[in-house]
């Protein structure tokens, strides 16, 4: 309300200096908002920096290579069990040729099997090139 020249007022006293004009911070403000923005650019920084560190680099390189590895295994997986469903259907229509085809394979692994374990004979271990000697038979050498 409107004072007349004989009333005091009681009210608030600013306590701006004097020579500060409104809306501009003063000088705490301002020392305040640095401290604070040095807080920022620290936690700024220190993110970058965690960021491009050398252990970071690995451990993203080595997650981007695991979830490549794995979705590589899982296609592989998925292809492997169409082509096992594949061959169950074609055995299921076709039994003979099948059978065939796996008894051909059987023996060539056999036959690959009994060839690399076999020994050279006795007589002949040492790689001289002679005959091994039969007892009463007569060959003659060419």
């Amino acid at each position: 309300m409107a004072q007349s020249p004989g009333e005091v007022d009681t009210g608030t006293v600013p306590t701006a200096h004097p020579t500060q004009a409104a809306g501009v911070p003063s000088t705490t403000d301002i020392r305040s908002q640095v401290s604070q923005t040095r807080a920022e650019m620290s936690e700024t920084i220190d993110a970058i920096q965690a960021r491009l560190s050398p252990r970071r680099a690995i451990a993203d390189a080595t997650d981007a290579m695991t979830d490549a590895t794995k979705g590589r295994l899982t296609r592989l997986a998925h292809r492997t069990n169409d082509a096992c469903r594949r061959l169950v259907v074609a055995t299921r229509a076709n039994p003979v040729p099948m059978a065939l085809l796996a008894a051909a394979a059987f023996g060539l692994i056999l036959r690959a099997l009994n060839t690399r374990h076999r020994r050279p004979h006795a007589s002949n271990a040492a790689g001289n090139g002679k005959w091994p000697r039969t007892e009463g038979v007569q060959c003659e050498r060419p």
